[in-house]
């Protein structure tokens, strides 16, 4: 079975990530993802306005740490097929991995 990027939905879970989360979100639509959750566990800094106007979807997490932000992603996603990134400054360069891993 083969599953296209259009059906896969990336989680990124962010915390204070506003130096980071624009690179990893524009490679993301680089390699050819529309999709893209991102859950946010209360940042104090610019995470969510910076995730926000790269067009992706924020959602704020219920509870505290990557447990709280997997609840909220399960609640929230609408595809079958997903892709959960550890954290963003800390994925790049992601694009030889996400390929691989899709």
């Amino acid at each position: 079975m083969s599953v296209g990027k259009h059906e896969v939905t990336v989680v990124v879970p962010t915390f204070n990530e506003e130096q980071a989360i624009g690179l990893v979100l524009d490679e993301l639509v680089e390699v050819g993802y529309r999709n893209v959750l991102v859950v946010d566990g209360y940042s104090s800094d610019g995470t969510v306005r910076v995730a926000e106007s790269r067009g992706v979807r924020v959602v704020q997490q219920n509870g505290h740490g990557k447990t709280g932000a997997l609840k909220m992603a399960l609640e929230t996603l609408c595809s079958i097929w997903w892709l959960w990134l550890l954290r963003g400054s800390s994925c790049l360069p992601i694009g030889a991995w996400i390929r691989f891993a899709c």
